[in-house]
């Protein structure tokens, strides 16, 4: 490939992460703006003496004309694997090329103006640029590999600790039941004798120990909850999205089959009334059929909703149109429980950017909970939701007449929110937890607010 033959050109790219690190080096950033920011200008363009040359870097088939893509697919380890090679996805860079037509006089349009002709010397500009972001891919894996090495290494090197102290304990608790078990056969001595024998070999108080032991299972009982319960959960979402249209079909072969089945029986009956025993009077069976099937319809076209896949994409949104959005796709079921949702509090201008999906996940997590908690309230069951700005921060306030938070936790209010915390029989503690990462991906926080007569949340976003 001629290389030579491709004159000097100028090349900028800014690498941008889209979604925050777990790599404790790494600076933290603004999550909202930096996903706006990529969404407005991702790719890399070439510009020809100060010329856009379209339709490169815009959106389309040319947004990805280095093929940046092919590259990730065919070696997709992250960025500190010991030995795979990372590869930049072409949504986190922002750049340029910069060329002239008396240096590149060979990278000139097609006939029609719609792109650069295909010839060897772009094929070799493309392979040059490749090389470039290739040498940025080396130089920023370099140290985030020697960092997660000597990460993995400290980690080993605690494990290997821990191990010893668990295996101490386990050890002291069997000797200490074996010797319990002694003493109650009065055999005193050895017991004594092992007393001793177990003091020789302590390196650690017991303090220490119960410490660790206790951090140790407590950390493993609640990963393993709650990661089962996220793949449950999850598998059921992939479900549903695999399965849209044929889903979408039931929704809405629920809302009319009883209508269906009603006019097959009035045509059997030739539309006269029916006269027969009244337990097994058809139009009272359809009756109650057809409220189930609406309630049904109702439920799978509000899941359906949420995994639409465009609500995963962040952009722009009112949250009052939300609001009333989402508060008729839920009345028919609210109906069925006797709530009522009062008049919306909330000024038409007041927007968001970020994923639709997440203010579905916060809306419906908070309106299940209600929906279970406000089955206690013998009078009128109220959901308000309000929503304001105070400064620059945009506030969503969403309450309930229900129960009041539990003395246990007044001191400590946002413990409800933490993953297996749960006020339900049975329940997962998953849902509120969930809402609150919505929130917080986007850079906000959600938080309990204890008031005297009802539960309430707020969530809020930087404007």
């Amino acid at each position: 490939m001629e290389y030579t033959n491709v004159g000097a050109f100028k090349l900028k790219i800014y690498y941008l992460k889209s979604a925050k690190s777990t790599v404790e080096i790494i600076r933290d950033f603004q999550v909202r703006v930096r996903k706006k920011m990529l969404n407005d200008f991702s790719g890399i363009k070439i510009y020809r003496d100060d010329f856009k040359v379209r339709p490169y870097g815009d959106d389309g088939a040319f947004y990805d004309w280095i093929d940046l893509s092919k590259r990730v697919q065919s070696s997709p380890a992250a960025a500190s694997h010991e030995k795979g090679n990372w590869r930049v996805s072409p949504n986190q860079l922002i750049g340029s090329v910069s060329i002239s037509r008396i240096t590149n006089p060979k990278l000139e349009d097609t006939a029609n103006r719609e792109g650069m002709s295909i010839n060897s010397e772009y094929n070799a500009f493309v392979k040059l640029l490749e090389g470039i972001i290739a040498k940025f891919e080396y130089d920023r894996q370099y140290p985030l590999r020697e960092y997660a090495a000597w990460k993995n290494e400290k980690e080993k090197a605690h494990e290997d600790r821990r191990q010893k102290i668990y295996e101490q304990v386990m050890k002291e608790q069997a000797d200490k039941e074996e010797r319990e078990k002694l003493k109650k056969n009065d055999d005193s001595s050895e017991a004594d004798t092992k007393d001793k024998q177990e003091k020789k070999g302590e390196d650690y108080t017991k303090d220490d120990l119960k410490d660790v032991i206790y951090s140790i299972g407590k950390k493993k009982d609640y990963e393993m909850t709650v990661n089962q319960l996220l793949m449950v959960l999850s598998s059921a979402g992939v479900m549903a999205q695999t399965f849209a249209h044929e889903i979408s079909r039931i929704a809405t072969n629920l809302g009319s089959r009883g209508q269906h089945l009603k006019e097959s029986i009035n045509l059997l009956l030739d539309y006269k009334p029916y006269i027969g025993d009244e337990d097994f009077n058809p139009y009272d069976m359809l009756e109650e059929l057809s409220s189930t099937d609406i309630l049904l319809s109702e439920w799978v076209n509000l899941i359906m909703d949420c995994v639409n896949k465009e609500n995963f994409h962040t952009q722009e949104v009112f949250i009052n149109e939300f609001l009333v959005h989402i508060v008729e796709k839920w009345s028919t079921l609210l109906a069925r429980k006797h709530i009522r949702i009062e008049d919306i509090n909330c000024s038409e201008d007041i927007k968001l950017s970020l994923p639709i999906v997440d203010l579905h996940l916060l809306l419906n997590n908070f309106l299940l909970n209600s929906a279970y908690f406000l089955e206690e309230c013998e009078g009128e069951r109220i959901i308000k939701f309000k929503v304001y700005k105070e400064g620059q921060k945009i506030y969503l306030d969403m309450e309930n007449n229900g129960p009041e938070l539990a003395k246990e936790n007044l001191q400590n209010p946002d413990i409800v929110l933490d993953a297996t915390v749960s006020s339900k029989f049975g329940g997962t503690g998953l849902g509120l937890w969930v809402a609150r990462e919505s929130v917080e991906r986007n850079d906000g926080r959600l938080q309990v607010i204890p008031i005297s007569s009802g539960f309430m949340l707020r969530a809020y976003w930087k404007s």
